[in-house]
C-alpha cells in the first residue's frame, strides 16, 4: 500500500511540467467541488427536514387514532387504521406496538404478533416522540400512545423521499460534469505554459541521465547568461571533479582487495569461528568454521546484521534472545573484548551452546572500524553438565521429577497462583493393589507397569501441569491455571477410566486402579506441605470409600456431610420412635360458611428441643429415602384420622403434600395401594395429594400416567404453590389435576401490591378456564377473603381462618366456627 501511494505521488511530481499542469487542474477542481458540495448539503438538509416533519406528523396522527382501539383491544380495527396509514404516499412502514415491544398492527399483516428487535432503543425514554433515523433515504420516528398521561403503546413510522433524492442526485451529477470540464481546460492551459518554460531544463536532465548511466564524459550545453546557464556551468565542473576522483578510488580498491585476500586466508586457517563486522554491526567476513557453526554460506551472511547471522540466547534451555557482545563493543567503544556464554540459534530452530569473545577493530588513526567475534562450540561440556543436573532432580525409572524438583515446582506454582489469584489443584495418586502384582511377577514387571502408568497419565495432562513420582506407586500431579473446577471432574474420570483398562506387560495382562486425593488452593489456603498432606488424607478417604475414585479435601463439606448424615439418622429414628405428628389446618368455603376439609402439616416433637417446624429438617432429608418413609407415614396417619372423624360423623377430606423423590419412586403406586388397603373404612376420594409444578413436569408423560392411576383409585390431586414455578398454561390441560392452590406469597400482599392482585386474579381465571377448583392460601383478614370471593375463589385457608392444630382440637373448632358476616353476605 505504501509503495502504491509513493508511485502515485511520483507520477504527479516527477517533473516541473507535471507539477504546473496538475497544480492548475487542482485549483479548478477544488473550486467546482466546493460549489457542488455546498449545493448538495443544502438540498440534503431540506430533504431530511421534510421527511422528519412528515414522519412525525403521520406518527402523531396514527398514535391519536390508535388509542381507542388499543384500549378496547380492537386489534382488527387497529390493523385497518395501520394499513390505511401505510398506503399513504412515501410511507415505508407503519406499526403499532405494545409496551412490551410486541407488534399489534403492521402495514405488513404477517409481522403481527412478533417482537421488535430494537425495541430497547426507545422503550424507556422519557420523551413522547423521538427520531430513530434521519437521512436522505428516509426518516424513522417513534411516538408514544398515551391516555391521561399514561403510556399504553408505541407507534413507529418511516417515510422515504425517493423522488427528491433522485433530483438531488441529478444536481450532484451536473455539478460533477462541470467540475470535470474545468479540470480538463486547466490541464490544457497548464500543459501549453509548462512546455515553453521547461524545454532547456529537460536538456539538462538528459545530460544527468547519461552521467547516471556511466557516461562521465558527457557535458551540458551552455547558452546565454540566465539562471539555467549558470546551473549548466556548475554541473560541468562537478562532472570533471567526479571523473578524477573515480580514477583514484579504483586504484585504491585494487590495493585493498589484495590485502583483504591475504587476511581471509589467514582467518580461514583458524579452528574457531571468526566473524568480522563493520562499525554498524553488519557482517563483512566469516571463515569456514563460522559458516559450519551457523549453517550459512559466506555469501548468505555478507551484508546482514550480526544479530541475524549469529543470533544468541541466554542459555541452552531459555531461548529468550539477548544482545550480541558485538553490539556491546561497538556501542561502548570498548578497548578490550567482551566474553559471552550462552547458546546460538541455528537456522533449523535448534540451539548450540557457545563461548565467544568480541573485540574491537581500530584503524591506524585509532578510529573504531568494526568488531571481530571469535566463538567456540561447547556442546559436549554442557551435555555432561545437563546430565548431572537432570539426574539430581528426576526419578531414574520414569524420568519424572522427584521430591526435590517437585518441591521447587510446587513453590513456584503456589507463588504464581497467589500473584494471579489463580487456582492450584494438588492431586496425590496411589495405585490400588500394586504390591500384589509386584510380589507375584517381580520388580521388573512392576517397573514396566509403572512406566506404562506414567505414559497414560501424560496423555491426559497439559504442558503446564507437573507429574512427579514420590516413590513406589505414589505420584503427585500439580494442575495449574485450571479455569473451571467443573473440568476437574471430567479429567479425574478420564484418568481413572484410563488406568482401569488392562495393561499388556510382556506375557501378562495386568489390571490396576487408582485412588486420588485432591486439595485445591486457595479453597484450601495452606502452604505446600499442608496441601500435600491434605491431598494424602483425601486419598485415604478415596481408598476407604471403595477405591478407583477421587476425593476432594474440604473441611466444611466433610463437616456438612457428617451433619447431614447424623440428621438423616435422627429423623429416621424419629419416624420409628413416634416423635413425628400431624397438625391440621382447615379449609373453609367463604360463601357457605362450611368446613371444606383440612391440610395435614408435619411437625416433629423432639424430646429435648421441643416442637420443630418441618423446614428445619425436611430440606436435609428430601434427597434421601428417608423422605419416602416420612411420606408413607403421613399418608397412613391422614387416612387413620379421616377414619376417626368419620366414625364421629364428620366427613372431611384431607390433603397431604408429596415430596418429589417419594412421588417419583418406582414402586409408589404399589406401596400406596398397600396403605389404602390398611384403611378399608376410608374412601380414597377423601384423600388429596398436593404436588409442586416441578414434580408434575419432571417427566410429564410418566407423571400424568401415575396421576391418572391414582385418580382411578379415587384420589384427587392439587397443584400447590401455583404461580411460583413454571406457570405455563400448556401443561395444565395435559395434567389430570383437580385443584389449583394460589400461593400465600401472592395472597398476603394483594391488598397493597397491584402486581400480586393481578397475579391472584389471573390464577383464579386460569382455574375457571380449565374448569379446576381453586384454593387460596395465606388468608389473614376478612378483606382478603371478601376480595377473593369477588374474584371467584370461595375456598381459602390461612391464619385468618385458623392456625394448624392437633387433630383433637379440630372438631371443637369446627363446631364453634362462624364465617365472617361480610363473606356470608
Amino acid at each position: 500500500m505504501k509503495a502504491w501511494s509513493q508511485g502515485i505521488a511520483e507520477f504527479f511530481t516527477a517533473s516541473v511540467q507535471r507539477q504546473l499542469i496538475w497544480g492548475v487542474a487542482l485549483v479548478h477542481a477544488l473550486m467546482m467541488t466546493l460549489f457542488v458540495y455546498d449545493l448538495s448539503l443544502r438540498q440534503k438538509e431540506f430533504l431530511i427536514e421534510s421527511q422528519a416533519s412528515q414522519a412525525n406528523s403521520l406518527a402523531k396522527n396514527l398514535g391519536l387514532i390508535s388509542a381507542t382501539p388499543l384500549l378496547s383491544s380492537d386489534l382488527a380495527g387497529l390493523q385497518e387504521l395501520t394499513l390505511a396509514i401505510s398506503r399513504y404516499p412515501g410511507v415505508v412502514h407503519a406499526m403499532v406496538m405494545g409496551l412490551d415491544g410486541k407488534i399489534l398492527a403492521h402495514g405488513e399483516p404477517e409481522l403481527r404478533g412478533k417482537y421488535l428487535a430494537d425495541f430497547s432503543r426507545f422503550a424507556n425514554q422519557p420523551e413522547a416522540q423521538s427520531t430513530l433515523q434521519m437521512g436522505a433515504a428516509q426518516a424513522d420516528v417513534v411516538s408514544a400512545i398515551a391516555v391521561n398521561g399514561k403510556r399504553i403503546g408505541w407507534v413507529r413510522l418511516a417515510v422515504a423521499q425517493a423522488e427528491t433524492a433522485s433530483k438531488l442526485a441529478n444536481i450532484v451529477q451536473t455539478g460533477l460534469f462541470y467540475t470535470t470540464a474545468a479540470i480538463g481546460v486547466g490541464i490544457v492551459l497548464a500543459w501549453l505554459l509548462a512546455k515553453r518554460l521547461t524545454h532547456r531544463l529537460n536538456a539538462l536532465v538528459q545530460v544527468a541521465h547519461q552521467v547516471r548511466a556511466g557516461g562521465l564524459e558527457a557535458r551540458a550545453e551552455v547558452r546565454g547568461r540566465d539562471e539555467l546557464s549558470s546551473l549548466g556551468q556548475a554541473f560541468n565542473f562537478m562532472l570533471g571533479a567526479l571523473d578524477s576522483r573515480t580514477r583514484e578510488e579504483h586504484a585504491l580498491k585494487l590495493a585493498l582487495q589484495a590485502e583483504k585476500e591475504l587476511a581471509q586466508v589467514t582467518l580461514s586457517s583458524i579452528g574457531d569461528a571468526v566473524i568480522t563486522t563493520d562499525r554498524g554491526g553488519v557482517v563483512t567476513f566469516m571463515n569456514a568454521s563460522a559458516c559450519k557453526l551457523t549453517g550459512l554460506a559466506h555469501a548468505q551472511a555478507l551484508g546482514r546484521p550480526v544479530a541475524e547471522v549469529f543470533p544468541l540466547t541466554g542459555s541452552n534451555s531459555n531461548k529468550t534472545p539477548v544482545n550480541s557482545p558485538v553490539h556491546a563493543v561497538l556501542n561502548a567503544s570498548l578497548a578490550s573484548g567482551t566474553e559471552f556464554h550462552g547458546a546460538l540459534l541455528t537456522q533449523q530452530g535448534g540451539s548450540i551452546p557457545v563461548e565467544s569473545l568480541a573485540s574491537p577493530i581500530y584503524s591506524m588513526e585509532g578510529a573504531l572500524m568494526g568488531c571481530v567475534l571469535v566463538a567456540r562450540d561447547v556442546s559436549e561440556h554442557y551435555k555432561v553438565q545437563d546430565r548431572l543436573q537432570w539426574q539430581a532432580g528426576h526419578d531414574a525409572l520414569t524420568g519424572l521429577p522427584n521430591r526435590a524438583l517437585l518441591a521447587d515446582r510446587f513453590d513456584r506454582a503456589l507463588d504464581k497462583a497467589r500473584r494471579n489469584n489463580g487456582k492450584l489443584v494438588v492431586c496425590l495418586l496411589d495405585l490400588d493393589n500394586f504390591k500384589p502384582i509386584n510380589d507375584a511377577h517381580g520388580h521388573d514387571v512392576g517397573d514396566k507397569l509403572l512406566i506404562e502408568v506414567v505414559a497414560r497419565l501424560n496423555q491426559q495432562l497439559r504442558d503446564v501441569d507437573t507429574l512427579s513420582r514420590l516413590g513406589g506407586d505414589e505420584f503427585v500431579i500439580l494442575l495449574e491455571d485450571l479455569e473451571h473446577l467443573q473440568d476437574l471432574d471430567s479429567l479425574m474420570q478420564r484418568m481413572l477410566g484410563m488406568l482401569a483398562e488392562p495393561f499388556h506387560i510382556g506375557d501378562y495382562l495386568l489390571s490396576v486402579t487408582a485412588s486420588i486425593g485432591i486439595s485445591i488452593f486457595p479453597v484450601d489456603n495452606s502452604d505446600a506441605d499442608a496441601l500435600l498432606r491434605h491431598a494424602d488424607q483425601a486419598m485415604y478417604v478415596a481408598k476407604q470409600t471403595g477405591r478407583n475414585r477421587y476425593h476432594v479435601f474440604d473441611v466444611r463439606q466433610d463437616l456438612e456431610r457428617e451433619y447431614t448424615h447424623q440428621t438423616l439418622q435422627r429423623v429416621r429414628q424419629a419416624v420409628r420412635q413416634g416423635e413425628l405428628l400431624l397438625h391440621y389446618q382447615p379449609k373453609v368455603n367463604l360463601r357457605s360458611g362450611t368446613v371444606a376439609g383440612f391440610e395435614a402439616l408435619l411437625r416433629w416433637q423432639h424430646p429435648q428441643d421441643g416442637m420443630i417446624a418441618p423446614m428445619a429438617f425436611l430440606p436435609k432429608v428430601e434427597q434421601s429415602d428417608v423422605i419416602i418413609e416420612i411420606g408413607e407415614w403421613v399418608i397412613d396417619q391422614a387416612l387413620a384420622q379421616i377414619g376417626r372423624w368419620k366414625a364421629l360423623g364428620h366427613v372431611w377430606p384431607v390433603s397431604v403434600n408429596l415430596a418429589a423423590r417419594h412421588f417419583q419412586s418406582a414402586d409408589f403406586l404399589e406401596r400406596l395401594t398397600r396403605i389404602l388397603a390398611r384403611h378399608p373404612e376410608v374412601s380414597p376420594s377423601l384423600l388429596e395429594f398436593e404436588i409442586l409444578e416441578s414434580v408434575a413436569l419432571a417427566d410429564i408423560h410418566a407423571m400424568n400416567g401415575l396421576i391418572g392411576a391414582c385418580r382411578e383409585l379415587g384420589i384427587q390431586f392439587s397443584l400447590d404453590d401455583f404461580g411460583t414455578g413454571y406457570s405455563s398454561l400448556s401443561y395444565l390441560k395435559r395434567i389430570a389435576i383437580h385443584t389449583l392452590k394460589v400461593d400465600q406469597s401472592f395472597v398476603r400482599d394483594m391488598l397493597e401490591d397491584q402486581d400480586d392482585l393481578a397475579l391472584v386474579e389471573s390464577i383464579i381465571n386460569i382455574a375457571k378456564l380449565f374448569r379446576l377448583e381453586v384454593v387460596a392460601e395465606g388468608v389473614e383478614s376478612q378483606r382478603q377473603g371478601l376480595l377473593l370471593q369477588r374474584m371467584g375463589c370461595d375456598t381459602v385457608q390461612g391464619y385468618g381462618i385458623a392456625r394448624p392444630m392437633p387433630p383433637t382440637q379440630c372438631i371443637d373448632w369446627a363446631m364453634r366456627y362462624i364465617a365472617g358476616s361480610h363473606w356470608l353476605a
